[in-house]
C-alpha cells in the first residue's frame, strides 16, 4: 500500500503504521496512520464518486477552519484517478459509545449544543449553497442509470424511486429554514472527551440546507443508539419546538437515494 501512494504523501507517513478501517459509504478506503510530524491521522482514498466526496470534504474542512473542532487537512492530492485526503485525528470517544458507558442524558446535551454551534455558522458567503439542487440531481442520475436497489428502496419507502423523486421535486418548497448543516449528524460522527465535545468528523456533504436535514439524521441516530424516548430531550436542549414532521419525512426520503445506492467502482 505505502509504495502506491503519491511520493509527496509517502514523505508524510511512517511506512509501517497502516491500520485498515475498511470502506466508507462510497467504497472509499479508510486507514489509520502515523505521520512523520503530526501524530496519528486518517488517510482516505477513493476513485469515482468516492474521489469527488474526498475533494468535497477537503474544501469544507478548509472553509470551516477553526470555527468548529474539525480535523485539520494535512495533505490532499490525486494520482492515477485516485484522490487522497490525510487529516489529523481528533482524540475522543464516539458519542454512541459514550452513551452506552454513561447513559444518554449528558451525551444528548452535548449533541444538542454541538448542532446549535454548527447551525450558527453564518451562511451568507458559504460556497456550499446548492445542497438540495445537487442532491436531487444526483438522485436523478442514480435513478436514470439504474444504480439503486429498487426492491429495497420500494420496501423502505412504499414507492418506486422515480415516483418518490418526482414527489420530492414537487415539494421542494418545504426547504426554507436555511442554516449551515453537517448532513450526516449521527452519533458516531460526534466525538467526546470527558463528556465534552472533542470534535465532529465526516464533512463530505455539509452545506446550506434546512435545519431539518440534520434533525432527520440525529433523530434516526438517537433512536437507534439511545432509544426514541430521547429525541424529545434533544430538541428541548437544542431549543427548537416547531419540528416539522413533513420536512423530516422529506429529508428521510431523500436519504433513501443514498441508503440504497450501489456505486460503480
Amino acid at each position: 500500500m505505502f509504495s502506491t501512494l503519491p511520493v509527496v504523501l509517502q514523505a508524510k507517513i511512517l511506512p509501517d503504521s497502516f491500520g485498515d478501517l475498511g470502506q466508507g459509504r462510497l467504497r472509499n478506503r479508510l486507514l489509520r496512520v502515523a505521520t512523520v510530524d503530526s501524530g496519528p491521522a486518517y488517510l482516505k482514498s477513493g476513485t469515482g464518486d468516492a474521489a469527488l466526496d474526498i475533494l468535497g470534504e477537503t474544501a469544507r474542512l478548509r472553509w470551516i477552519g477553526d470555527r468548529l473542532p474539525v480535523p485539520r487537512v494535512i495533505y490532499q492530492g490525486s494520482e492515477a484517478n485516485t484522490a487522497y485526503l490525510l487529516i489529523t485525528e481528533i482524540q475522543g470517544t464516539p458519542s454512541h459509545e459514550a452513551a452506552m458507558d454513561v447513559g444518554p442524558e449528558k451525551v444528548i446535551e452535548v449533541l444538542a449544543a454541538a448542532l446549535r454551534q454548527i447551525h450558527a455558522i453564518p451562511i451568507q458567503n458559504c460556497p456550499f449553497n446548492s445542497v438540495l439542487e445537487d442532491e436531487l440531481a444526483e438522485s436523478s442520475r442514480r435513478v436514470q442509470e439504474g444504480l439503486l436497489d429498487e426492491d429495497a428502496f420500494a420496501k423502505a419507502t412504499g414507492g418506486n424511486p422515480s415516483k418518490v423523486l418526482a414527489d420530492l421535486v414537487a415539494h421542494r418548497s418545504l426547504v426554507r429554514d436555511l442554516v449551515f448543516t453537517h448532513g450526516d449528524f449521527a452519533l458516531p460522527n460526534i466525538l467526546l472527551k470527558d463528556l465534552a465535545l472533542a470534535g465532529v468528523i465526516d464533512w463530505g456533504i455539509a452545506g446550506v440546507a434546512d435545519r431539518h436535514r440534520d434533525f432527520m439524521c440525529v433523530e434516526k441516530s438517537i433512536s437507534r443508539n439511545c432509544g426514541p424516548e430521547w429525541v424529545g430531550a434533544f430538541y428541548e436542549t437544542y431549543g427548537y419546538i416547531n419540528v416539522d414532521p413533513e420536512r423530516i419525512r422529506f429529508y428521510w426520503l431523500l436519504d433513501q437515494f443514498c441508503a440504497h445506492y450501489n456505486p460503480v467502482v
